[in-house]
């Protein structure tokens, strides 16, 4: 491990009662970079006496002070003290730069930005037409699971993904009014899609991209509930309370979403909207950046198989073109032994006929003119041309076909 450079300022013993009596040990401290508990100790441990509290508040007014003085000590290790100033780090934080939105993109942010803080009424004026199907359905849903209302459909129109209690279905559809509204006014939507498996959902449209999904939902308590005398067993041992509080879930993931609720320090929902449509707005061009590196990557990685499959037919034409030049080489290699071959086999067959008309001769004291003999020795030269690749080679029964 590499530790940091550092400096060391070093006293003796006479000059650190002088430093200490000179200033106030915060002062000590920032200069040597330390902390003034640290110049406490080491005043206690090298028996070095201190200003006194409320020292220099008097020394400060003017007011008479009283100098203690350094007692005597000939204990030679507290005779000098060293201090090791270290560097300061640097506590800033880097501020990570906003992603490169596009132009469309900035000019809803900077719109959104500009709109008065969003109010929620407390009442239902002239509401959004998602909001007078959700409430009527709502409304009239028989239909409760822990207290809470659910219905997602209504005369075949799909509703808002919303489940509250009758009691706090008005504030529900207020603020869900207002964000409707509010996601309207600079230039979004806000959409209902049936999912296979996650059935109706509300979706956020922003400058064409689907930049997320709204749930508004009311929390409840549970409460056990004791077995009755007598009673063998129970399915359902809890009771579920709606208790007013509301949670509004948002994100573009089912099961991840953030959420803003009210809180038991009376923090109300009302109050955050801003934030969460803000980000909804940047959570659409995020969605575009990934998707412009998305295709960025496929890019890449289509250009590096274009490029791949570029490498792999210059080698096989290359390997291609080796197999074929060795393949010639090799033909002409075997030609060659075969000629090798062939002119010794004539020569050995020419070698032998010597010696046969050489030992015919000795017997029969002259060589054959006529019978079987004879046609041999003929036959048998003119096998030794047919090896012979310098000479042309004579017709054979071997070369007949029919």
């Amino acid at each position: 491990m590499r530790f940091p450079e550092c400096e060391e300022i070093t006293f003796t013993r006479e000059e650190f009662y002088e430093v200490v009596w000179s200033k106030p040990a915060t002062k000590i401290a920032a200069e040597l970079g330390c902390s003034d508990v640290a110049i406490a100790k080491v005043c206690k441990s090298y028996k070095i006496p201190k200003p006194p509290v409320g020292y220099w508040a008097k020394f400060q007014h003017g007011k008479k002070t009283r100098k203690a003085a350094l007692p005597k000590c000939d204990e030679p290790e507290i005779q000098s003290l060293t201090f090791r100033k270290y560097p300061k780090k640097d506590k800033s934080i880097a501020v990570e730069p906003l992603p490169e939105f596009d132009q469309d993109i900035i000019q809803i942010l900077e719109k959104a930005k500009k709109l008065p803080p969003l109010q929620v009424s407390t009442r239902l004026n002239h509401p959004h037409p998602l909001i007078q199907i959700t409430k009527n359905a709502l409304g009239g849903c028989r239909h409760e699971e822990h207290g809470l209302l659910h219905c997602y459909r209504y005369d075949n129109q799909n509703t808002l993904n919303v489940s509250v209690s009758r009691n706090s279905l008005t504030r529900a559809m207020c603020i869900m009014d207002a964000i409707i509204k509010r996601i309207e006014q600079f230039g979004g939507k806000v959409e209902i899609h049936e999912h296979r498996w996650r059935g109706m959902t509300t979706e956020v449209i922003i400058a064409g991209e689907q930049a997320g999904s709204l749930r508004l939902r009311e929390r409840y308590n549970q409460h056990r509930v004791e077995k009755k005398p007598g009673e063998r067993y129970s399915y359902d041992r809890m009771t579920y309370t709606p208790n007013g509080m509301l949670v509004l879930e948002s994100g573009v993931s089912y099961l991840g979403s953030a959420y803003c609720q009210d809180t038991a320090q009376k923090y109300r929902l009302e109050d955050r909207l801003d934030k969460v449509l803000i980000n909804f707005i940047k959570e659409a061009g995020l969605i575009r950046i990934r998707r412009r590196k998305e295709e960025a990557a496929r890019l890449q990685r289509e250009a590096e198989e274009k490029e791949r499959i570029k490498r792999e037919a210059e080698l096989q034409r290359r390997r291609e073109e080796l197999q074929s030049k060795q393949k010639q080489e090799q033909d002409r290699i075997d030609e060659l032994m075969r000629n090798v071959n062939g002119w010794r086999q004539s020569q050995d067959i020419r070698a032998f006929l010597e010696a046969a008309r050489q030992f015919v001769l000795q017997r029969d004291g002259k060589l054959p003119e006529t019978g079987q003999n004879a046609e041999y020795f003929i036959w048998a030269e003119k096998q030794a041309d047919r090896c012979d690749p310098f000479k042309p080679s004579p017709h054979s029964v071997l070369d007949e076909s029919i």
